[in-house]
């Protein structure tokens, strides 16, 4: 007996599953499985048997990979805490003495991610004002003569 959690259709009174890789797989039947979790599942013809992230959610269930096991977290105190601020992670390392150090202590922004600036550096702000329905055009090459001076634009905006 064989578990898959995906996509299912049905087509022509048989129940047809999808893979992960989009390909159709024969499904026999649905099945409910009464034990300890009570969910429905669907038998499938896989190599390898799926369990879905509906069913852990479903089910408060954690996967330790170190330990191959799964955790049922109704058991186990939660030690994290939500936090506002950001997750630092620090490694352990020598100073490294090359050409790239003294860069690095001349920019220590570049080790720190900021995914978002609040402020624009170069100052210019782009809006695309449209009115009606959406349009579609296929892309195309420019204009010689408009190339040239949307390059001269771009030159005098840096």
């Amino acid at each position: 007996m064989r578990f898959a959690f995906r996509t299912a259709i049905f087509h022509r009174k048989k129940l047809i599953s999808t893979s992960a890789t989009r390909r159709f797989m024969n499904t026999f039947r649905r099945s409910s499985h009464k034990g300890q979790y009570n969910h429905d599942f669907y038998l499938a013809d896989v190599t390898r048997p799926i369990l879905g992230a509906d069913f852990f959610t479903k089910h408060g269930i954690a996967i330790d990979l170190r330990g191959k096991r799964l955790l049922s977290l109704d058991n186990i105190p939660i030690l994290l805490r939500e936090t506002r601020s950001p997750l630092t992670l620090a490694g352990l390392g020598f100073p490294l003495l090359n050409e790239f150090s003294s860069l690095l202590q001349e920019f220590p922004e570049l080790l720190t991610p900021h995914f978002h600036q609040s402020t624009n550096i170069h100052g210019v702000e782009h809006h695309i004002v449209t009115h009606g329905p959406p349009t579609h055009a296929r892309a195309r090459r420019l204009d010689p003569e408009k190339l040239a001076a949307a390059k001269t634009e771009f030159l005098l905006m840096e």
